[in-house]
């Protein structure tokens, strides 16, 4: 197979490659059953969107080290419980759930220039730099009825599941802003983002500078600031954004209301 040359750019989101290793499974089933479906290019963003059809045993393993790969991405939902549970009983029974979009962040190649023949293979090989940009509730489903299914030992179900088609999406030469603009838009799912989640996503680049003595904490992280020189990232957003509205109120409240 001929090696495609592209050239690379610093990964927007760099994260330390987690290991990679085929889940355990007792069940044999078909495997590299990734299928190319379209290659349309987003003009919005001047990136490639692949939508392809794969089994889930193999997006199992596609995504098994990435989940947190995302610093944008909320974290798990511990809410919405039922409807989770529900996904779970439709995935049983074949059910065809809306497509996970994914992206490839250390990538600047052409995907139009790529055969459709070499794309899944390309997707594999830098598949410890894939982010989630909407459906982590659900691969975290799917990853958990996968788990149900292996300790309860029932093989035929768990035969069924991991040989069912999903479809998903994969981003090629997306950057940060074009990452920040697909995850505002496609938040759209069963468990929307708060105002203040988007808001953080738009000032998260303020994480990264050095603040001595200073320690900022976000709502995805599920901790508190507690001790001398934390702070919540909110809180700064909030008194930030009141300086330049002249308005004291935190922005989940909008904006005061003059009475005459």
């Amino acid at each position: 197979m001929t090696r495609i040359k592209q050239a690379h750019i610093k990964p927007s989101l760099e994260k330390t490659a987690q290991p990679r290793n085929r889940p355990f499974n007792s069940v044999a089933t078909e495997r590299n059953t990734m299928k190319v479906s379209s290659k349309l290019h987003d003009g919005r963003i001047n990136a490639w969107n692949i939508l392809l059809e794969i089994k889930i045993g193999d997006y199992e393993e596609l995504v098994a080290g990435v989940l947190t790969n995302n610093v944008y991405q909320r974290k798990r939902v511990g809410s919405s419980k039922t409807v989770y549970s529900l996904l779970r009983e439709d995935l049983k029974r074949g059910c065809i759930i809306p497509p996970v979009v994914l992206a490839l962040t250390n990538s600047a190649t052409d995907a139009s220039r790529i055969d459709d023949s070499e794309l899944s293979e390309y997707i594999k090989e830098n598949a410890q730099d894939l982010i989630i940009l909407d459906g982590l509730q659900r691969t975290y489903t799917i990853l958990d009825l996968l788990k149900e299914l292996r300790r309860s030992e029932d093989e035929q179900g768990l035969k069924e599941v991991l040989s069912a088609t999903i479809r998903i999406e994969i981003y090629i030469g997306i950057n940060r802003l074009g990452i920040l603009y697909r995850m505002l838009t496609l938040n759209t799912g069963q468990t929307p983002m708060s105002l203040r989640q988007q808001i953080e996503m738009l000032y998260l680049g303020y994480l990264d500078k050095d603040i001595e003595g200073i320690q900022l904490v976000r709502e995805a992280d599920g901790t508190t600031a507690n001790g001398p020189g934390k702070y919540n990232f909110k809180d700064v957003i909030d008194g930030f954004n009141a300086y330049l509205d002249r308005d004291e109120l935190p922005i989940w409240l909008g904006p005061r209301k003059v009475v005459q």
